[in-house]
């Protein structure tokens, strides 16, 4: 059964790769698509490592949809095959391996998060990769896991700074088991410096933009982080994986009884205490399961003994798998996807958005629709532009802006300027004194920009009512009644200063 892990990740990941293209390009990942135009060693809202991996499937592997996916489904088959590697750690055989498997193709949350290009599938990577380390550190003691566990620390920084979680609970939740003794170790101290010396360049880059990650994270609490529900947050828990809650549940008990193992089931209970006393996203501990459906399938291959419920637990996780397909991709054309979730309270909890509230679909679901419409309007308003007309191109959020790079025509060779995430670090300072014209995205038409143009037409939008950015509209504004350019340098001028 070793090459299993190897073979179950791989087909894991070509299944993703197979179905990474049935909607569209998801809101963020027009976002870091854009970042890997812009490679820096950070960015308004993110370390540089889905910069890099944006990159990669812009500029390598050629920028389409599916191209887009590669990536998250190689690290959604890693994580996988780290799963039956850490059941085999932890003494698991044969059956346990078997279940684990299909309790990972049962998880919700592993399904959508492995089909879009974001930093959560790499985070999920990172924690799962570092807590099978640990495993094997804390039975071998050598020092060389623990500098490697560092080093993917480290990366994990880079990628998403949730990663400080695991970085401090880890080693927390190490002191309440017998391997506590391990901990006392100048190569703890080594490794913290390794992970800290790979994290240095954007520690670097955050100090040298004046630590943009502070005013992100007050905005993110505002905007996002107070609507979140101590309640909603847990019940999300038991939902996110799915039927494999069946594995997991049992996994957070298995490993408490274990020993040697015990450091897994705390760090899982600090991980969430944590969480919902910061009001955390609820997807920001999903680092935390695979140990825990691990040592489910441990769990279940010790108590099963006749072949009967052997083979009646796989079954019941298919079928409670079933009816909760529909959140963990849309394998259904948008209107009958809405269909397929209405009037199922059990998937309320799927449909409530950031704001709190109940919509039709999924908020990632609704990302993914209308983004080529409002292109195709961009690039009609500018061909409306004439040969001497002077333009540029503002969205009021990054999706817009993104979309524009992406799939409209204008996109590929003139920038799209917003002060939405890591797009304000590229606009620029001042415009180019002939600059008369200004292509605007956005979903209501501001009053600055009603009292500077004499001439604003409605070119197009979005008018898909499932789509998250119904209403969204592309106008060409033209005739400024005061001097463009001088108004453009004051707003960018307040809004770098605030």
């Amino acid at each position: 059964m070793k090459l299993f892990a190897f073979f179950f990740g791989a087909i894991y990941a070509v299944f993703q790769i197979a179905t990474g293209a049935l909607w569209g390009f998801h809101r963020d990942e027009l976002l870091y698509l854009s970042l890997g135009r812009h490679l820096d060693w950070g960015f308004w809202s993110n370390p540089p490592f889905i910069g890099l991996m944006g990159w990669i499937s812009g500029e390598v592997l050629g920028g389409s949809l599916i191209a887009a996916h590669v990536l998250p489904a190689l690290a959604g088959g890693a994580i996988a095959g780290l799963g039956i590697e850490m059941i085999r750690a932890m003494g698991g055989g044969r059956y346990a391996q078997l279940l684990g498997a299909l309790a990972m193709c049962c998880s919700l949350a592993l399904l959508r998060s492995a089909s879009m290009l974001q930093p959560v599938i790499f985070d999920w990577f990172f924690w799962t990769l570092t807590l099978f380390l640990s495993i094997k550190w804390l039975k071998t003691a050598k020092p060389g896991i623990l500098y490697a566990m560092a080093i993917v620390v480290g990366l994990g920084l880079l990628n998403k700074y949730t990663v400080a979680f695991l970085a401090v609970l880890l080693p927390l939740a190490v002191l309440f088991g017998p391997e506590r003794k391990a901990l006392l170790t100048l190569h703890l101290a080594g490794a913290a410096g390794l992970a800290l010396l790979v994290f240095l360049p954007n520690l670097y880059w955050q100090w040298a933009h004046e630590f943009p990650v502070i005013t992100h994270m007050r905005e993110l609490r505002e905007t996002q982080l107070e609507n979140v529900n101590p309640v909603a947050f847990l019940v999300d828990q038991l939902l996110m994986n799915g039927s494999a809650l069946l594995v997991w549940l049992p996994g957070l008990w298995w490993l408490w009884q274990q020993k040697q193992l015990r450091y897994l089931s705390v760090f899982a209970v600090l991980m969430l205490l944590t969480l919902l006393l910061l009001k955390g996203k609820s997807y920001y501990c999903l680092g935390i399961y695979m140990p825990l459906i691990a040592g489910g399938a441990c769990f279940w291959e010790e108590k099963l003994s006749s072949k009967l419920t052997k083979l009646l637990l796989p079954l019941l996780l298919l079928l409670l798998a079933l009816p909760l397909l529909p959140l963990g991709k849309p394998f259904l054309k948008p209107a009958a996807m809405q269909q397929k979730i209405a009037g199922r309270q059990y998937l309320e909890g799927a449909v409530r958005w950031e704001d709190g509230r109940l919509h039709p679909l999924p908020q990632d679901y609704a990302d993914m629709l209308g983004w080529e419409s409002l292109a195709r309007h961009a690039d009609a308003a500018a061909d409306s532009c004439g040969a001497e007309d002077s333009f540029i191109i503002y969205a009021e959020n990054y999706g817009q802006a993104g979309a524009v790079a992406q799939y409209a025509r204008i996109g590929q060779h003139k920038a799209v300027y917003s002060f939405s995430d890591a797009f304000r670090l590229w606009i620029p300072d001042t415009l180019p004194a002939q600059t008369q014209t200004l292509i605007y995205i956005n979903d209501e038409l501001g009053a600055d920009v009603q009292a500077l143009f004499s001439n604003i037409q409605v070119i197009g939008g979005i008018d898909d009512t499932l789509a998250r950015e119904h209403g969204t509209r592309v106008w060409l504004c033209r005739a400024p009644k005061s001097d463009f350019p001088t108004f453009w340098k004051n707003r960018v001028s307040a809004a770098k200063a605030e």
